[in-house]
């Protein structure tokens, strides 16, 4: 942190002075990114929420269509999470598709 403020004072020191305009059209572009930014993580996570609800309305609907359905469905998340976290990683592993499946049950 503190090298952090050593480099924000050598870069004030090296840029001229703004005048008021100039720092007001400054701020009004980083509040452009700040929002750009903010945009896109809601974006994200809108996407990453209803593909995991989405995910777990299938996994529950493939269980329905099975026999016993406690066993089938562990069969099922068992068989998703080996297939699937070796290409997406850890987002599918067998504890975080039985969230997904939870999530859809407490939001159908």
């Amino acid at each position: 942190m503190n090298n952090n403020k050593s480099l924000k004072a050598v870069q004030a020191s090296a840029s001229p002075e703004l005048t008021a305009s100039e720092q007001q059209f400054l701020e009004e572009i980083k509040g452009l990114i700040q929002n750009g930014q903010r945009s896109a993580l809601a974006a994200v996570n809108y996407a990453a929420v209803s593909t995991y609800w989405n995910i777990g309305k299938r996994i529950v609907e493939k269980e329905l269509s099975g026999n016993d359905r406690a066993e089938y469905g562990k069969h099922i998340v068992e068989m998703l999470a080996d297939g699937l976290t070796g290409d997406y990683g850890t987002n599918y592993s067998k504890r975080n598709l039985w969230y997904y499946r939870k999530l859809y049950e407490f939001f159908p």
